[in-house]
């Protein structure tokens, strides 16, 4: 039986609103062959979440650090993880107290039917979404249909509306070796963009279609700094990401359009449109592709309206006959 050493990384700012209730889902985990790693980024809320932390003594392995970000601290985090595999906690989320050992399980099945290469290897689960008093909220999900695929295969499930949440995956620590730090850069899309570097390495995800992370979703509130960043992150990004995927893939060209229609699709319009540059240098901004465009943009854009005007509904009919 593969029985290796897990380090579950939290990074955390100022969360000492929920960070003991992220810290206790990683030590109840009934697969005890794990390390609990928190990297403090330089909180300054008077040594609230710093004397939480420290309460929990040798249990956990406990850094702090001056703010750089969550990028920094999950580097921080790997630098110093004597697990084979990583897990990422977000101090504000929990685990259920089986998603280290379903995962395990799920990589020694591979290995004893299929060969697998653990070294390649990341296991991915879904999301249950909850509210800061912990109760379940609905969300709309798009969830797979296999249970295995290919780094390729995956990057084609994210250009169709798939979201891969970093706190369900379990991460052989040799990718992220070969990757790279996460971008210090990014301040936004940090997560998505070591996704892509590793999908386009060559990797195997193996799925399970059970939630065993709890998100918890905050009022938040779009601002203009916040729309910058995000801005600042897709060109960041955008720099290199559609010349690898050109370079890496026969198809790169076609998959680029799958990715041109997803940012339209989701109204992302300033990736889009440093997405379409690059398909015009490749001669790809046909007429066909530009109708298509156009009617994923209308969509994007009516969409949100259109999601909560059903969640909405869904609401006043759960009220009315509960």
């Amino acid at each position: 039986m593969y029985n290796p050493l897990v380090s579950i990384v939290i990074p955390v700012y100022n969360g000492s609103n929920y960070l003991s209730q992220a810290i206790d889902s990683a030590l109840n985990q009934t697969y005890k062959n794990i390390e609990i790693i928190v990297v403090n980024d330089g909180s300054d809320d008077d040594g609230a979440t710093e004397k939480i932390a420290l309460g929990y003594g040798d249990k956990i392995r406990y850094f702090r650090k001056e703010n750089g970000g969550v990028s920094s601290a999950l580097n921080l985090g790997i630098a110093n993880m004597k697990g084979e595999w990583f897990s990422w906690l977000s101090h504000d989320d929990m685990y259920t107290p089986d998603k280290i050992k379903t995962q395990i399980n799920r990589l020694n099945y591979e290995i004893e039917n299929n060969q697998a290469d653990v070294t390649t290897s990341i296991v991915i689960g879904d999301t249950q979404f909850i509210n800061k008093d912990c109760k379940y909220i609905p969300r709309h999900q798009k969830y797979l249909k296999k249970k295995s695929y290919t780094g390729l295969q995956m990057l084609l499930e994210v250009f169709s509306g798939y979201y891969i949440s970093g706190c369900t995956l379990l991460i052989n620590k040799h990718l992220l070796d070969n990757a790279g730090e996460f971008n210090t850069e990014l301040k936004y899309m940090q997560d998505m963009e070591m996704w892509y570097r590793i999908m386009l390495m060559g990797c195997n995800f193996y799925y399970i279609n059970e939630k065993h992370v709890l998100s918890r979703v905050h009022p938040t509130q779009t601002t203009v700094t916040g729309k910058r960043l995000g801005e600042k992150d897709a060109e960041i990004v955008g720099k290199w990401f559609p010349a690898q995927l050109i370079n890496k893939y026969a198809g790169g060209k076609y998959l680029l359009l799958e990715y041109y229609y997803l940012t339209l699709l989701r109204n992302v319009e300033f990736t889009a449109n440093i997405i379409k540059e690059e398909l015009k240098k490749e001669n790809k901004l046909i007429f066909p592709v530009k109708v298509k465009a156009c009617a994923m943009k209308l969509y994007g854009k009516f969409r949100p309206l259109l999601v909560l005007a059903y969640y909405r509904l869904i609401g006043n009919i759960k009220m009315k006959y509960n």
